[in-house]
């Protein structure tokens, strides 16, 4: 049955400070990479849209055991079906078909097995089938309802009522109308088709991913066709031909209500609407996680006379969100706050100098543009941005062992992208920021003291995650991440040589988003 789904410790003091470019490279490589095969394998794929039309049906002629016994008894209950609900119209030429209904009708001694399956065509591929055993002894008006009822269950589960046939402008034609119990004034609740799931070996569809797009407004209704406007399109989306009419909101009660078949009469209770009516985020999200890795530090002054690193677990908490401006601008806020009982060696003798409890926070602010590469927000996407940012390590003043506060702040330049698969559902993500114009500062001490040193401070983050949406309010994220800040001093009087000082992060950071 096809458903619709609507979401190492060890020296790390002694890392090297990568530059820039060399990240920024690393970054375009490996997007690069993924990037190609992505497009090729989307570049085959035909629109999901139309894969999944169901308008023009052929039946195949019922199949038996008992000579073409059942043939006519069960067609004719097809036809019936089929000429009372004008969705669908029947095609006398396969060639002609958007879908086949096959029929195998067994008679055995426990009752006569009926078989109805829906077919994509010309893919062959099976949407859905239903079993039904009729008693062996039964009528040819109970066979004939029996088949109804086979039928009407496998049509049932296709997860849309009826179709966009045509826009210009704000203006929409459908492929149902009055005959389906469409009336002027009704909303319509419209989706696209995202994803088709295949079984890869037995040739069925498994699973269909339906997207809000819109809702429209019915201004005119005939018998097998209407005509409406869009009164709402959801941010990155637009209401096009083949989209899916997925509820309906009667004008007089404005409560989501089902499509059956006219003879059945209505039954809001009974009829499942199929797209959740859970609004579909439209502000951005929120998220909350615990960092869990390592800081480490390293000074080094007088040309390295004195030399001190060490590094300890630093557990954190981060919340970050975004707030969607635009489809495509945006802007991030992101805070960190962490804590961490710091031990320090002496490089050259091996000994331990200090030990100390400390703490890191974290501030970040920017905004963005998303490009998607498809023109989907579920498809990939790279983006830039620019803002500030902040990372401070506050730890007891000792100027003896280089232990003070020291704070990194200034305006950084961001990239990154995401690469979705798995129906689009899950993405991997990668982003870069680099510092631009940063500045340093200590509190308490003095790493060199002579004031006329220069100093060049590097400010660099580089993350790797792995996103899934759960549902289209929740997702889990799970990112490595790789924060470097450091600064060299040079020049001034020789006697106090060069010094430099760096403070490293990384770890996972396993996160989980509500968006709204």
């Amino acid at each position: 049955m096809c458903a619709t789904r609507y979401a190492a410790k060890k020296n790390f003091a002694r890392l090297a400070a990568p530059t820039g470019k060399n990240l920024l490279g690393f970054f375009f490589a490996c997007f690069a990479a993924l990037t190609p095969a992505q497009a090729a394998g989307q570049s085959k794929q035909i629109d999901p849209n139309q894969i999944l039309s169901f308008k023009r049906v052929f039946i195949d002629p019922p199949q038996d055991n008992a000579d073409g016994t059942f043939r006519q008894t069960f067609e004719q209950a097809f036809r019936n079906v089929f000429e009372r609900n004008p969705r669908f119209e029947i095609v006398s030429e396969e060639s002609r078909a958007d879908s086949i209904v096959k029929t195998r009708i067994e008679k055995k001694a426990s009752g006569i097995e009926c078989e109805v399956t829906l077919q994509l065509h010309p893919s062959g591929e099976v949407f859905t089938t239903e079993k039904t055993l009729l008693p062996a002894e039964a009528s040819g008006e109970e066979l004939k309802a029996g088949a109804k009822r086979s039928l009407k269950t496998t049509l049932k589960r296709i997860p849309f009522y009826g179709t966009v046939t045509g826009r210009e402008g704000a203006q929409l034609t459908f492929d149902i109308g009055s005959g389906n119990g469409l009336k002027q004034g009704d909303v319509i609740q419209i989706a696209r088709v995202d994803s088709v799931k295949k079984h890869p070996l037995l040739k069925s569809i498994v699973d269909v991913d339906l997207v809000p797009v819109g809702s429209a407004e019915v201004e005119s209704v005939e018998g097998t066709i209407a005509f409406g406007k869009v009164s709402q399109e959801l941010p990155g989306e637009k209401i096009q031909r083949l989209h899916k009419i997925t509820a309906v909101e009667a004008r007089e009660s404005r409560k989501p209500r089902g499509f059956d078949f006219p003879e059945d009469g209505w039954d809001a209770e009974k009829d499942k609407v199929l797209v959740s009516e859970e609004a579909r985020p439209e502000i951005g999200f929120i998220g909350l996680g615990p960092f869990l890795g390592f800081l480490s530090t390293a000074s080094s002054q007088n040309n390295g006379v004195l030399n001190l690193t060490g590094s300890a677990l630093n557990p954190s908490a981060k919340l970050f969100g975004e707030l969607w401006l635009t489809k495509n601008w945006f802007a991030d806020l992101g805070l960190g706050y962490g804590l961490a009982s710091m031990t320090l060696e002496n490089e050259k003798t091996m000994s331990k100098a200090a030990s100390s409890s400390t703490s890191t926070r974290s501030f970040e602010l920017d905004f963005g543009y998303r490009h998607y590469v498809w023109n989907s927000i579920n498809g990939p996407h790279v983006f830039g941005k620019l803002g500030y940012g902040s990372f401070t390590w506050s730890t007891p003043v000792d100027s003896a062992n280089l232990l003070g506060p020291r704070a990194y702040s200034g305006l950084r330049l961001g990239v990154g992208g995401g690469i979705p698969f798995r129906n689009r559902r899950s993405s991997v993500l990668m982003g870069l920021n680099i510092g631009l114009f940063n500045s340093y500062s200590e509190s308490g001490w003095n790493l060199t003291p002579i004031t006329t040193q220069d100093q060049t401070v590097t400010a660099v983050q580089f993350s790797l995650g792995f996103h899934n949406q759960l549902y289209s309010n929740m997702a889990l994220r799970f990112s490595f991440v790789l924060d470097i800040y450091s600064v060299d001093f040079s020049g001034g009087p020789n006697a106090f040589g060069t010094s430099n000082t760096s403070q490293k992060q990384i770890g996972f950071l396993p996160a989980l988003l509500y968006y709204f």
